[in-house]
């Protein structure tokens, strides 16, 4: 997820590092949630381990998501982008976000085949 430049994934890993030790422990949980709903097909992972696609929502200061995702940066597999759309989307509520990142921050997942 990200506030500023800072962004971890579901599939996922981290794209820059986050500093602010709050902000990273809220990351870690953040990232826990949408990992349980990151389901790609498995069969595409094994044809393609190499696929990455990134979406984008923001989070509210309750951790509701305040509005649909959208890929930021597309796989050009319309499956794999679909279900990293949907790790948002089946994501119900995140760990309310630190106060002073409040009252929100636009969340980038990026969701990878590892």
């Amino acid at each position: 997820l990200e506030a500023g430049t800072t962004s971890v994934g579901a599939g996922a890993r981290a794209q820059s590092g986050v500093s602010d030790p709050e902000l990273a422990r809220w990351v870690a949980k953040a990232n826990e949630e949408l990992r349980k709903n990151f389901h790609p097909l498995p069969t595409l992972c094994a044809a393609n381990p190499g696929l990455v696609a990134s979406a984008a929502a923001t989070v509210r200061a309750d951790g509701t998501v305040g509005d649909e995702s959208t890929i930021v940066a597309t796989s050009r597999n319309a499956s794999f982008d679909a279900s990293c759309v949907r790790a948002f989307a089946n994501t119900p509520r995140f760990p309310p976000l630190p106060s002073r990142f409040a009252p929100s921050i636009r969340g980038v997942l990026e969701c990878d085949c590892d």
